[in-house]
């Protein structure tokens, strides 16, 4: 609901799903921002988005009954890197996007970093939902391979290009799926987070 804030006076609502798994946000985006509208999903995993393709083609995936599709509104989804996608080939032109969600965690000690090339994308005062990963040193030993705990946090951009944290960002505890980078595995994204709440448990003994 808070990103929905961003489609507000804008002629052709756009919002991008990094992450989009099975493009349920993606269809919710069209039918609350109304017509002209546009959402744009982008996974890794090919199995992913053919799920989320077969979902938006579904005529039972809403109630026509109660909502009907709006006038103009497209979906499409892709396959890329949800981190930094390719633009020219998701038709997207830095500053036109209006609301981005992040269905990764990045960690926090490169949070800015990692969403930097998603941030280009958004026009200013533009908004993105993302998961940031608490420090290494404050996750829990028993936290899954590939998982942090963080917070949901919004991020509005400014007039200079940068991300802030938005007003009244509720900071939302959550566990998600960390983001791998190139070349990095599962472990390896863990390694750090493990090592940290390992030797904090040491150091309380």
């Amino acid at each position: 609901r808070r990103l929905l804030e961003a489609a507000q006076g804008s002629a052709h609502p756009t919002f991008v799903d990094a992450g989009c798994g099975p493009g349920y946000l993606l269809m919710a985006w069209i039918l609350a921002a109304g017509e002209g509208s546009r959402a744009v999903g982008i996974d890794v995993d090919q199995m992913a988005v053919a799920s989320a393709e077969r979902h938006l083609r579904n005529a039972g995936a809403f109630d026509t009954d109660a909502v009907s599709l709006p006038r103009g509104a497209e979906t499409q989804v892709f396959v890329g890197d949800a981190l930094n996608p390719d633009g020219r080939a998701l038709g997207l032109r830095p500053n036109s996007v209006d609301a981005i969600n992040l269905g990764l965690a990045v960690e926090f000690e490169s949070a800015m970093e990692d969403l930097s090339p998603l941030a280009q994308f958004l026009r200013t005062g533009g908004l993105m939902a993302a998961p940031v990963c608490n420090p290494a040193e404050e996750q829990p030993s028993s936290i899954p391979k590939g998982k942090c705990a963080g917070l949901f946090k919004i991020f509005v951009k400014s007039e200079d290009g940068s991300l802030q944290r938005a007003p009244l960002d509720p900071d939302i505890p959550t566990r998600f799926i960390v983001a791998l980078k190139p070349g990095q595995t599962t472990g390896d994204a863990n390694g750090a987070v493990g090592s940290a709440a390992s030797s904090a448990l040491r150091g309380k003994r």
